[in-house]
């Protein structure tokens, strides 16, 4: 594959993801009734590579598969020290006084990356005109090597991008990947090419 064709497919898989962010983070505001953004910083935009999800030591992580068009994962990756904050700020949908409570934590993190993912899967559907069906999301949490082998990185096709979520001044990074079983990756960058040309 060219150069050009790379950056094509990389910027315009960066857009199906920005835009899905885009109406996540709408449907969190309806939700949550408080202003919550999602967004790729344009200033930040580069490959994320596996090494670099090692500077968190224990995550929690949201997989959810698809098939159809395309088969492969969806994986919303949130470090831990992320998921403290995001269940602390007393600002936050997701706190609760219970919070420390296992399956209250579980079940809203499912929620929060539930959303996230089936956004980011819908605008891919909409804008390359696939069909997906997707499989109900599974959650795990534990030191970063063990999610890995978890959601099968770095054995996949995996295209990573670094996401921040924005409440209030806070701003917290974590990570979404699309894991493609390798017949759907040329497929995949074919979708996208034709529509960005």
């Amino acid at each position: 594959m060219n150069g050009s064709n790379e950056l094509k497919i990389y910027y315009a898989t960066l857009e199906l993801i920005r835009t899905g962010l885009a109406r996540a983070a709408k449907h969190l505001v309806e939700i949550a009734g408080q202003k919550i953004e999602l967004k790729i910083d344009e200033s930040l935009i580069e490959d994320v590579g596996v090494d670099q999800l090692q500077q968190f030591q224990k995550y929690f992580a949201l997989s959810e598969q698809f098939n159809g068009d395309l088969d492969g994962t969806a994986v919303i990756l949130l470090p831990e020290s992320v998921v403290k904050v995001l269940l602390s700020d007393p600002c936050c949908y997701f706190s609760s006084e219970s919070s420390g409570n296992k399956e209250f934590k579980k079940d809203a993190l499912l929620e929060l990356g539930n959303i996230i993912i089936n956004a980011c899967l819908g605008e891919t559907m909409t804008r390359l005109n696939c069909c997906l069906v997707t499989e109900l999301p599974v959650f795990y949490h534990g030191e970063n090597n063990d999610v890995f082998e978890f959601v099968n990185l770095p054995n996949e096709p995996a295209k990573i991008f670094q996401i921040q979520f924005i409440l209030d001044d806070i701003s917290l990074d974590s990570y979404i990947i699309f894991l493609f079983e390798k017949t759907s990756v040329s497929k995949f960058e074919r979708l996208v090419i034709r529509e960005a040309e």
